[in-house]
C-alpha cells in the first residue's frame, strides 16, 4: 500500500482480524519519511461502498477517514 501526499509512504497489509462485515488490516512493514505502523478497518455501506478508517499504530482516533467507491 502506498500513502501520503505525494504516495511516499510505503507499507504492507495482512489481515488482522474479521467481524461480519468488518475487515481490520495490520499496516506495517512501513518505509518512508514521517510514516508510520497501524491499523486499517474497511466497513461496507452499501453494494458499491465501503468506508475506511486509518488509526497510528498505538492510538485508538483514526487518523485518516474515507470512503472507495467500484465503479461498475
Amino acid at each position: 500500500m502506498r500513502w501520503g501526499a505525494d504516495l511516499h509512504c510505503e507499507g504492507r497489509l495482512t489481515r488482522l482480524s474479521e467481524a461480519g462485515d468488518e475487515i481490520t488490516l495490520r499496516l506495517d512493514q512501513v518505509s518512508g519519511d514521517a510514516c508510520h505502523p497501524g491499523t486499517v478497518t474497511i466497513r461496507p455501506r452499501d453494494e458499491r461502498q465501503a468506508g475506511f478508517e486509518v488509526s497510528r499504530e498505538g492510538e485508538d482516533t483514526a487518523r485518516y477517514t474515507g470512503t472507495v467507491t467500484r465503479a461498475s
